[in-house]
């Protein structure tokens, strides 16, 4: 809001709104609409009845472009508020779900502590676990999807697949009681005997220890990779309540960074500046640079 007159919204009437909620949620003030529609909305401070306050924001969208245009404002406050934490917030889970809409999308594992802190970091108001949860898992919807539209998408994705890689299909799976050494024996014995053996096959899995004790006891040479969502998942797990949110998604963006380089010199370049913040890395198992054209993967979830 601080850009004035001029500034223009893409997202229309939309994102205007949700554009002051953050504004005079991050300096402590509360408003209200004198007008709100789809053409014209004019907002004031809270206050301006009881001190005369002069803050306000007028905006119209442009008949040319349809995009919402701030065409004039005050953003002087002279009442008293702002600047400090806030105890409680009115604001909603959906509306603050908004608020931190892009830190969820730069980490879909943050978690609703992570989010705790950074709106009393960046919005100076404190919200209890359970909300942050609804926040947390309100956002990834709005990015992601609900469950049940991801699930609903499955009807899609299985007819993709017949259509246009008919020979693809999930190799085995089975249900058991628990996940143990002895299971995963049994499972990767059934599965050694069904997968192609005139392919070096290459088996991606979430590293759980029953599971990473079994491979040696089924195969000779394990060709082993990790799925780097759970790695990533893991890692940031380790060092939540002790970093922000934001140093944690830094963290992952050099992870990722690492995987995708094809290049063994540039791999570790990269893994010297991961190595900076976490000690004790394992390279082995998750980078590209290390995979063979022609492989075969097995995906263990």
């Amino acid at each position: 809001m601080n850009d004035g007159v001029g500034k223009e919204f893409e997202g229309g009437a939309v994102e205007f709104r949700m554009e002051v909620i953050k504004y005079t949620t991050r300096l402590g003030y509360k408003f209200k609409y004198v007008r709100n529609d789809a053409r014209y909305i004019h907002v004031v401070c809270n206050n301006a009845e009881k001190t005369s306050c002069p803050w306000f924001i007028k905006a119209r969208r442009n008949k040319i472009n349809k995009k919402f245009v701030v065409s004039n404002l005050n953003v002087n406050h002279e009442c008293i508020g702002g600047l400090t934490v806030q105890k409680k917030t009115r604001l909603g889970a959906v509306i603050i779900a908004k608020l931190v809409l892009q830190s969820v999308r730069a980490d879909p594992t943050c978690s609703p502590k992570d989010i705790m802190h950074e709106l009393k970091e960046s919005y100076r108001f404190d919200i209890v676990y359970w909300k942050a949860w609804r926040v947390v898992e309100g956002a990834r919807n709005l990015i992601f999807g609900t469950y049940d539209e991801s699930y609903d998408n499955l009807r899609w994705y299985c007819n993709a697949i017949q259509r246009t890689n008919p020979g693809l299909y999930p190799v085995a799976f089975a249900i058991v009681s628990v996940e143990t050494t002895d299971n995963w024996v049994w499972f990767l014995s059934k599965l050694r005997d069904e997968v192609p053996h005139d392919k070096q096959v290459f088996y991606i899995s979430d590293r759980n220890c029953g599971l990473m004790a079994a491979f040696p006891l089924v195969f000779d040479e394990p060709m082993h990779f990790y799925c780097l969502y759970h790695l990533l998942t893991n890692l940031k797990g380790r060092f939540s309540g002790r970093w922000t949110s934001r140093v944690r998604a830094k963290l992952g963006d050099l992870f990722k960074e690492a995987h995708t380089l094809l290049i063994d010199l540039h791999f570790k370049k990269n893994l010297l500046t991961l190595r900076k913040l976490v000690a004790e890395l394992q390279k082995s198992g998750w980078k590209s640079c290390l995979m063979k054209s022609g492989q075969f993967l097995i995906h263990l979830v």
